[in-house]
């Protein structure tokens, strides 16, 4: 399955947006910056010529688990892009109603992007099991479940801790907002 995470990327609009690029350092256990701009400038690549997605990284040779996108407005809202795990997961101390906004946008640009399918969208609350809310292929595209989410955002935002967008085979999408630990 082939998530076109550059172009979604493309979908966040906040004020100012800075890019860390990760890979998982398994000797450590912990995600570490896998560009050296030092290094690239000695290799003769100018600084407008950065990698600024998986892309632009590979074709510079350099291997990328995740791109975080720092987000800010006012408050800072981390976008983490992982290609290994097929998901986006964003962070944020408060999460207000542009956040559930730029999830509906990631979803519908993803699908747009994959249009030769049907797609199911599944979302929910962690610590309700039970009762996640699923639509599949036409109500999907025409992005009839955006009531529902937005209805079920607004009365968690408060309890919000990160919010996962899980893309499965079978284009099958899968949002999960996750409670505060307690």
């Amino acid at each position: 399955m082939n998530i076109k995470f550059d172009k979604l990327m493309d979908v966040l609009t906040y004020y100012d947006i800075q890019r860390e690029f990760l890979y998982l350092n398994e000797e450590h256990d912990k995600l570490e910056s896998c560009i050296d701009y030092d290094e690239l400038m000695i290799r003769g690549v100018r600084e407008d010529e950065f990698p600024n997605n998986f892309r632009d990284c590979k074709k510079l040779g350099i291997y990328v688990e995740q791109i975080v996108c720092h987000c800010s407005d006012d408050d800072v809202v981390d976008y983490f892009f992982d290609q290994i795990g097929m998901s986006i997961n964003v962070i944020a101390d408060n999460f207000t109603n542009k956040e559930a906004l730029t999830v509906i946008n990631l979803v519908m640009k993803h699908m747009e992007l994959d249009k030769k399918w049907c797609h199911q969208v599944t979302f929910g609350y962690d610590g309700e099991a039970n009762n996640f809310t699923r639509y599949a292929q036409d109500p999907t595209a025409f992005g009839s479940w955006w009531n529902d989410f937005l209805d079920l955002f607004d009365k968690r935002k408060q309890d919000i801790e990160s919010i996962e967008i899980n893309f499965y085979e079978h284009h099958q999408i899968e949002i999960v907002l996750c409670k505060k630990k307690q």
